[in-house]
């Protein structure tokens, strides 16, 4: 019979066969026109592999951040702790410097009052000198005024210094029956002025020191027929026992002469209408 024949082709072939192709396939890969495909898919291979690094790089960077990022808000957390506890430290100071200030001033309030009493203790404790000038008898060659000094405290006095003097003053014309005045500074001239001091001495409570000073008879004469005015004054330096603080007493008296028809008294007086408040004092 006549027909076609074919060729039966084993196992072996077929493994020949791929080789080839698969050789063949290479080979046309890296042929001159195909270079720059395959340089493009290569180049394509980098990319992707490079592109996976990165990724992992920036995988890492971002839990790096990430873990930063945590780091930091714990901080931050433990910050606002630190001040919401600082903001109440803080409250509780202010509260500890207020009641402070109340105790302080309490305190203060206390010692000031305490200060107060004890001053007006010692003030009614203390020693008190006092001065009133005695009237006078004429009489006699010289006319002696007694000016008695008397402790009206309840301790005893140390007598510094005492200056005791007379001041006579003509009487204006035209003056209308008013006296003549003082200056408005005390004056101690050297002759009619008993000064004394270096010898101190001690008044006791309710007791009298007597000082003096005189006029002459013609002097009582003028006063009498309100030619001439009489003034009495004087200081006092002294302690007092209690705190051997330092104290001064200043007097001054006018020896008034009534008008004629007045039923005013003869006598030392104190006028602050004709004594300047220079010459009083009491501390």
């Amino acid at each position: 019979m006549g027909g076609k024949k074919y060729a039966v082709r084993g196992p072996d072939w077929l493994k020949n066969s791929r080789s080839n192709n698969l050789a063949s396939y290479f080979s046309r890969l890296f042929v001159a026109e195909n270079l720059p495909n395959t340089a493009l898919v290569l180049v394509g291979i980098a990319g992707i592999i490079v592109a996976v690094f990165s990724l992992k790089a920036v995988y890492a960077q971002i839990g790096e951040m990430r873990r930063q990022v945590d780091l930091t808000f714990g901080q931050l957390k433990a910050m606002h702790e630190q001040i919401t506890e600082m903001s109440e430290q803080t409250a509780l100071l202010q509260k500890y410097v207020s009641d402070t200030e109340v105790i302080a001033k309490a305190g203060l309030d206390s010692a000031k009052a305490a200060n107060a009493n004890a001053q007006v203790l010692v003030s009614s404790e203390r020693a008190w000198l006092t001065v009133k000038v005695e009237n006078f008898q004429p009489g006699g060659k010289l006319i002696h005024i007694a000016i008695p000094i008397k402790n009206n405290g309840r301790t005893s006095a140390k007598v510094k210094k005492i200056m005791v003097t007379r001041h006579m003053v003509p009487f204006p014309e035209n003056s209308w029956g008013r006296p003549g005045e003082l200056p408005q500074e005390p004056i101690f001239d050297s002759t009619p002025t008993t000064v004394v001091e270096g010898k101190d001495f001690i008044i006791p409570p309710e007791e009298t020191h007597r000082a003096h000073v005189w006029i002459f008879p013609e002097d009582y004469t003028q006063i009498r027929e309100r030619k001439t005015s009489l003034y009495v004054y004087g200081v006092i330096d002294y302690l007092d026992t209690l705190r051997e603080e330092g104290h001064k007493t200043g007097f001054c008296e006018i020896y008034w002469v009534p008008e004629q028809g007045s039923t005013d008294p003869e006598g030392f007086m104190f006028s602050p209408n004709l004594i300047p408040e220079t010459y009083i004092c009491a501390t």
